[in-house]
């Protein structure tokens, strides 16, 4: 259970731009109830089978609007390990949600701008399964890594998931047209290959596909134009690999392509992501550590946007490019059995670019983004008592823009806290 009153968040601001009237209140937290059941149970079944369910009926009452927002849905899964060396998991799930409107309107609104609350009704189907080939190799007891064949250390694994969304009351008739978007299917299938090589290496390869059908999209309400940035095709890869030398050091590398896209009659765009993460970990000693990373992101999108008055439309292609550079260091040192130190430094430049079309070239240069962020932090953590503990944090940051340079500034932020555990 769950209780909220109109006190617990009131938000403010100047409508005027500048204050003159002082923070105005414009949204609070409805008086309102929460109470949900939940059942969950477990069942073990002969030759390495078992399920699992989860149960939940909840609903949150408005009391000061006089309504409320019902919800109900499951868990079920049930795994089979009957074959040695391969898991398999089928599982369903379901999520439903209805609201209703206020039977009796305040008087500044109108049937028009109080619309029945959208439904939902998601189901979810699907199976993953995870297969070592080679498993029956092993000895008793033996762990796969120290076995002379290095195949022991593959591992498959792979699924499928089908998911629908209904939405009732998702009809919208605009001034123009109608809008129905009331369901959006889904399909997604992934498969992975690991494989540890020793017990200082191992790596992975994993790719993933989806398809969607009907996601949400936008419309003006005087328009009949439509946009969307959800895809209707997604695509996946990702590769990486860990490495530890020594008991006393580790470094992993990541590399991922994601490729997404619209090609339907409500939006054309094409998306392709790029990022590759490096980090490491060191402890010279068993009471000191040091750690590291680089991170590289890249984003790229070609879109039609439809511009000009309702009259005379016209669609062109529009190229937006992104880019965020991120580098960190921390170190842990423990000074005594009761004190310990930390600090640690963090850099994150990000930035934007557009490429407009004729007659719209000064966009470009009005929407550039160019920023650089820096954060310094340092505290000390003291163990008062078994279980029981304080710590102190400072943190300077500086963000610095370079396309607006009047946007830049610092920070000074300070922390204290206490921890219990009983």
């Amino acid at each position: 259970m769950r209780t909220l009153t109109t006190e617990d968040q009131l938000t403010t601001r100047p409508y005027d731009n500048f204050g003159f009237n002082g923070d105005l209140p414009y949204a609070m937290v409805p008086e309102n109830f929460t109470q949900i059941d939940r059942l969950k149970f477990g069942v073990d079944f002969p030759d390495r089978r078992n399920a699992y369910a989860r149960l939940f009926n909840g609903n949150t009452e408005n009391k000061f609007r006089d309504t409320n927002r019902r919800f109900h849905g499951y868990d079920v899964r049930l795994t089979d390990r009957s074959i040695d060396g391969l898991s398999i998991t089928g599982y369903a799930n379901s999520y439903v949600q209805t609201g209703q409107r206020p039977t009796v309107l305040l008087p500044l609104e109108t049937a028009a701008t109080i619309r029945t609350p959208i439904g939902y009704d998601r189901t979810t189907l699907g199976f993953r399964w995870r297969w070592r080939p080679f498993d029956g190799e092993l000895s008793d007891g033996e762990p796969y890594y120290r076995k002379s064949s290095w195949r022991s250390g593959l591992s498959l694994s792979g699924g499928y998931e089908y998911r629908e969304l209904k939405r009732s009351n998702a009809l919208f008739a605009e001034q123009v047209l109608t809008v129905d978007q009331s369901s959006t299917t889904s399909n997604v299938a992934h498969i992975r290959a690991a494989m540890r090589w020793s017990s200082h290496l191992d790596s992975f390869v994993g790719y993933r596909v989806g398809i969607i059908n009907d996601p949400l999209f936008g419309v003006p309400i005087r328009n009949t134009t439509t946009n969307t940035s959800l895809p209707t095709e997604e695509h996946l890869i990702d590769i990486g690999t860990t490495w530890a030398p020594v008991d006393t050091m580790l470094f992993s590398a990541s590399f991922g392509i994601n490729n997404s896209g619209n090609t339907s009659d409500v939006a054309r765009f094409q998306e392709d992501d790029y990022n590759i993460v490096l980090s490491g970990w060191y402890s010279p000693t068993p009471r000191w550590t040091v750690s590291g990373g680089l991170a590289f992101y890249a984003n790229w999108i070609d879109q039609d946007i439809t511009l000009g008055s309702k009259s005379t439309p016209f669609t062109t292609p529009w190229s937006f490019g992104g880019r965020s550079d991120v580098v960190n260091v921390g170190t842990t040192y423990a000074w005594t059995r009761l004190i310990t130190l930390s600090g640690g430094y963090e850099f994150v430049r990000g930035s934007n670019i557009a490429e407009a079309p004729s007659p719209y070239a000064d966009i470009p240069a009005l929407s550039n983004v160019v920023v650089e962020t820096s954060r310094f932090t340092a505290g000390v953590d003291y163990q008062l008592h078994q279980g029981i503990g304080c710590y102190l944090r400072y943190q300077f940051f500086d963000y610095e823009d370079r396309t607006q340079s009047f946007n830049s500034g610092t920070s000074d932020m300070l922390l204290f806290g206490a921890d219990a555990l009983y």
